[in-house]
């Protein structure tokens, strides 16, 4: 659960009304999906398991 700001709400409110989503949760799961189509993503997630593995030889 998390809590989100006016404006943030607004944002997702629109996204329900223009019928990109149903729910606030379809609109969570829209957008995280978005982020990992963006080729930076990719990137950081190398990144990240880049660290866990240094992380681990300690």
């Amino acid at each position: 659960m998390t809590r989100l700001g006016p404006s943030d709400l607004a944002t997702v409110d629109t996204l329900i009304t223009a019928g990109i989503a149903t729910s606030r949760a379809e609109v969570l799961r829209w957008a995280v999906a978005r982020i990992r189509e963006h080729p930076a993503y990719a990137q950081i997630q190398q990144r990240v398991n880049e660290i866990t593995e240094l992380k681990a030889q300690f």
